[in-house]
């Protein structure tokens, strides 16, 4: 079942919580809220080395979990990351830093063009497997196609 929209470019733009992400936003570590602050950082440490990470945009109340790509590194007291993942039916690519002793950052959604595309030929494979599904399904329950 593809779990890409049809215009995903067009919904990145007009989705209200994905165009405010895509300005840039404030982000914090997700996880282990109650735990002390020393072993939320270590926590923080050890997710970015199994390249999981739990996120949270505060003015969104958005909160997700994360992979992340390969190219972690760090910069001063920075963890900066990327990570790709369907947002709202939108393959989105989010781009952020995290100070690794406040465990507060800033993040920025990006569309994903390549992946979009990728995801899209998908898509168009598998819709003629779905309809045939469907097609059997009304055949075995009677039911006539809307």
């Amino acid at each position: 079942m593809p779990c890409v929209v049809e215009n995903q470019l067009e919904v990145f733009r007009s989705d209200p919580v994905l165009s405010h992400l895509a300005q840039g936003t404030n982000i914090r570590y997700g996880a282990c809220l109650h735990a002390p602050e020393q072993e939320r950082r270590e926590k923080f440490l050890q997710g970015f080395r199994s390249k999981r990470l739990a996120i949270t945009f505060p003015s969104h109340g958005v909160n997700m979990e994360i992979n992340l790509c390969p190219e972690v590194r760090e910069h001063n007291n920075d963890m900066i990351f990327e990570s790709q993942f369907i947002f709202n039916g939108v393959c989105c690519r989010l781009k952020g830093r995290i100070n690794k002793n406040s465990l507060v950052g800033t993040a920025k959604l990006e569309f994903d063009a390549e992946t979009a595309e990728r995801e899209a030929k998908l898509a168009a494979k598998a819709r003629p497997y779905l309809q045939r599904i469907t097609n059997l399904r009304n055949l075995i329950t009677g039911t006539q196609p809307h």
